[in-house]
């Protein structure tokens, strides 16, 4: 036993089901249309509803579908180019010194699987990839070092600035001192000419 497939009237995948393994091609699935009573007095009367494709299903398909048209053509167009080339080996002379004909070539019947969906559908349907948290986790510490050097790096310029307004001060200071010194000495310079000037 081997699986085979059940579609509707469309080639529209259905379920799996099992044939003998000698069974291959598409087949239909009829429903009787008549009643029990009508059956002895006229042919019987059925409609298809669905199909048995004996013929692989590839792998990878989204709503698989079997292109019942494109097969059917298929198969007709590889039974007539069998039945021409049983009849020129049958009328083929092997003492004539022409060519021996050659069968036609085969068919991948698997080929009349296709998707029952559209590729805008397919991609809907995908996952949409997900970062690995290895590779996020490393980003994120990447950036948080980036951002400890980013600080650091203000931390000195701040230190530096705060060196040089220090500096600043204690020369202002300096020369605030010197300033002071200076105006004691004219003080004291003024102090011993007044002294000089009363003598």
């Amino acid at each position: 036993m081997k699986e085979a497939i059940i579609t509707d009237i469309n080639g529209l995948y259905i379920e799996p089901t099992l044939v003998a393994d000698s069974v291959t091609g598409v087949f239909p699935i009829e429903e009787s249309l008549n009643s029990e009573e009508s059956k002895q007095f006229t042919l019987p009367e059925s409609k298809i509803t669905g199909y048995t494709v004996a013929i692989p299903l590839p792998d990878g398909l989204y709503d698989p579908t079997f292109d019942l048209h494109r097969y059917e053509q298929a198969r007709k167009d590889y039974e007539k180019a069998y039945a021409d080339y049983q009849n020129q080996l049958s009328a083929y002379d092997p003492e004539s010194g022409e060519e021996e004909p050659q069968p036609p070539l085969s068919v991948d019947w698997s080929q009349f699987w296709r998707n029952g969906l559209t590729e805008e559908e397919i991609e809907a349907l995908r996952p949409i990839p997900q970062p690995d948290p290895t590779e996020t986790l490393g980003g994120q510490m990447v950036q948080r070092e980036l951002e400890a050097l980013e600080l650091r790096e203000q931390r000195v310029i701040l230190g530096t600035q705060m060196v040089e307004k220090e500096l600043q001060i204690l020369e202002l200071k300096e020369k605030n001192e010197a300033l002071d010194r200076t105006i004691a000495d004219l003080k004291l310079r003024l102090i011993e000419l007044e002294a000089k000037a009363n003598v």
